[in-house]
């Protein structure tokens, strides 16, 4: 992974600590995918543009599809712009893939934000980044 994208991956997963806490996550497993729920955004339902989250909304139905899966079936289009070089990238893929791992574990979240256990997690997600080699085209 580039240094730049190394960089936007700790800030995103900065913005993603200070966004939650256990009352504030959009987790619902029974009901599939859920990029917004009452009003709040998923991990990766934060960082995409108003409308795809509109349209995957509407054509998922209840579908539940991974980043992974988002990404292959409608490209980084859905991605806010500030965010798109890492939906583009094959490593800051991984790492999207791990931020909505991070968010959708309730144990990674207390009353006041990140738990202990959630910021030994974010520690491993950005040790993680940092040891991917950069990438060469």
């Amino acid at each position: 992974m580039e240094q730049s994208l190394r960089i936007a991956a700790q800030q995103l997963l900065g913005e993603t600590i200070q966004a939650y806490n256990v009352n504030t996550l959009s987790i619902g497993r029974r009901l599939g995918g859920l990029y917004e729920h009452n009003g709040k955004r998923c991990a990766i339902g934060r960082i995409m543009t108003d409308e795809a989250l509109k349209m995957i909304t509407t054509e998922a139905k209840g579908e539940s599809q991974n980043v992974e899966q988002l990404l292959q079936r409608y490209g980084s289009m859905i991605i806010i712009d500030k965010w798109k070089p890492l939906a583009e990238d094959h490593d800051g893929r991984k790492f999207l893939m791990r931020l909505q791992a991070f968010h959708d574990m309730a144990d990674n979240w207390n009353e006041l934000g990140v738990s202990s256990n959630g910021a030994v997690k974010a520690l491993e997600i950005m040790q993680g980044v940092y040891h991917m080699e950069p990438s060469f085209v």
